[in-house]
Formats: structure tokens, sequence, C-alpha cells
């Protein structure tokens, strides 16, 4: 089955907040460096995981839940979103959950066309995700 923006969405706290385009989940981990001076070569083993996550926001702005999570970027002490879930197939529930942090919101309005921002988010701690 091809995934479409129709089948992805983003809740908080198990409401969708808004449909999703381009979602761009991004997983990372270090390599850290274990090598001590006899070895001759350099020994790693698996270090932190870090994953960002990113996708085009529609949203409805007179939706008070979604406009209190946008804003949380303008707080002076932002607040760590608890249960962030970007869901990439709502048929087979395929999705992320961890707590996150809203990282970068980037907004753009066009006559007759519905509501929509880029928005990057940091997830904290270890993600639960239901497979790729």
């Amino acid at each position: 089955m091809i995934l479409t923006s129709t089948t992805a969405g983003l809740y908080f706290n198990n409401v969708r907040v808004g449909k999703v385009k381009n979602i761009d989940l991004d997983i990372s981990r270090e390599a850290m460096r274990t090598t001590t001076i006899d070895l001759f070569d350099h020994t790693y083993i698996a270090g932190l995981r870090d994953t960002k996550a990113s996708a085009l926001l529609f949203y409805d702005p007179q939706d008070p839940t979604v406009v209190s999570i946008l804003d949380t970027i303008y707080a002076d002490t932002p607040e760590i979103l608890p249960n962030f879930k970007f869901v990439w197939d709502i048929n087979t529930n395929r999705s992320l959950t961890s707590d996150a942090v809203i990282t970068n919101i980037g907004l753009s309005a066009t006559y007759g066309e519905a509501q929509v921002c880029k928005l990057s988010v940091q997830l904290s701690g270890k993600p639960t995700a239901k497979s790729f």
C-alpha cells in the first residue's frame, strides 16, 4: 500500500490536531569510540539515539488545542509536550510516540488555501515506535 497524506496525522494526548504532509523522521545513533591505547584500530559501541521529526501541518487556526501547542514556541521556558505522536498510517496505527519540544515553526498563508505550517520537533527520550 502506498502511504499518502490522507493516511497521516499528528496527535497530542490522543487527539488529532491536524493532517500532515511530507513527514520527515530522522533517527540517528552516535558511534561512541572505545579505542584504548593498546589498539591499532578504532573500536566503537552504539551510543545515544537522537530523534527529530518535521512535517507540513494543515490545521484550523480557530482550534484552541492546536494554537496552544504551536504557541509553546513563544514560551521563555519551553514546555515538553507529552504524548506527541506522528502517525504515518492511521489504518494500521504505524506511528512514533514520544515527549517532544517544538524547535521550529514556519508559517505561510496563501489566499484561498488551507492554513499550513512547517513544524519541527525534537523528541525527548526513547520513542515508542509501531513499525516502519
